[in-house]
């Protein structure tokens, strides 16, 4: 099934999919059956980006670029697999806030995923998060943090048009917006979960406002995870706290990382 997903471009430039044909019910089969995702454990970012690759109708690697003809069905059968695909995720069954980071690159790509960008990554975790947790709160963070209301009933579009903005933001310097939020609001949560492009300035900043938190909220094992999805190698989060967690790049893996760090 990973593999099936992953070279639907290479099968279509073989024209091998043509409309009605045995091979392109084939592959329908697969990909609208839930029982089939959920057995092959295919991650919903695995679909996103096999989805947001096909649909496109070229590769975007140097090395070998690569052209094909999209079948419009399969496209959308991509899209219904992405919603399907989350019946494979298992929850934490933690209270957890997701901060996204609302500037303007959010739109440069993921460095592990291709032809995703960090925004759309953030969001389909949202997303995801709304779909399996009970109880996930999320924010947009700029120079001032906003609360966005995801619902399960969403969809990708909906989801991404809640968390665009319609202005240019700026990321504080400090990033220490969602902790200081938390605590404005006496939220309680066992994770707070930032997405930015990369690790940021004012790492003592944002160390002290999770160690505020903790201690106005008596929350001393909250958990803190920033993920630098653009890559940077540089790290803002105490390394020598057991209960942070500094994730660069962002893909499948690392979801997977992060789910087993808050659990």
């Amino acid at each position: 099934m990973h593999a099936l997903v992953r070279n639907l471009g290479r099968i279509s430039k073989h024209e091998l999919l043509h409309p009605h044909s045995p091979e392109e019910q084939h592959i329908l089969e697969n990909l609208l059956d839930e029982e089939k995702l959920r057995c092959a454990k295919i991650h919903p970012l695995t679909i996103l980006t096999a989805w947001n690759s096909y649909k496109l109708g070229h590769s975007i690697r140097n090395e070998s670029p690569m052209q094909w003809p999209v079948n419009q069905t399969v496209a959308d059968a991509l899209e219904t697999a992405f919603y399907k695909s989350f019946s494979s995720c298992v929850a934490t069954n933690k209270k957890i806030l997701i901060a996204i980071d609302g500037s303007e690159e959010m739109i440069k790509p993921v460095v592990d995923l291709q032809q995703v960008s960090a925004r759309s990554a953030a969001v389909a975790v949202a997303l995801l998060m709304s779909r399996v947790e009970s109880s996930t709160e999320f924010v947009l963070v700029s120079d001032s943090v906003s609360p966005v209301y995801v619902h399960p009933y969403d969809n990708l579009e909906t989801v991404s048009f809640k968390f665009s903005t319609s202005e240019c933001a700026c990321l504080s310097d400090d990033a220490s917006n969602p902790m200081e939020w938390a605590m404005t609001n006496s939220k309680q949560y066992d994770a707070i979960v930032f997405f930015t492009t990369c690790a940021t300035n004012g790492g003592n900043n944002f160390n002290e406002a999770m160690r505020q938190y903790r201690s106005r909220l008596g929350r001393p094992s909250t958990r803190l995870v920033v993920v630098a999805m653009t890559s940077n190698n540089n790290s803002i989060t105490n390394p020598d706290d057991i209960y942070m967690l500094n994730v660069v790049g962002f893909d499948t893996k690392a979801m997977k990382v992060i789910t087993e760090f808050i659990r």
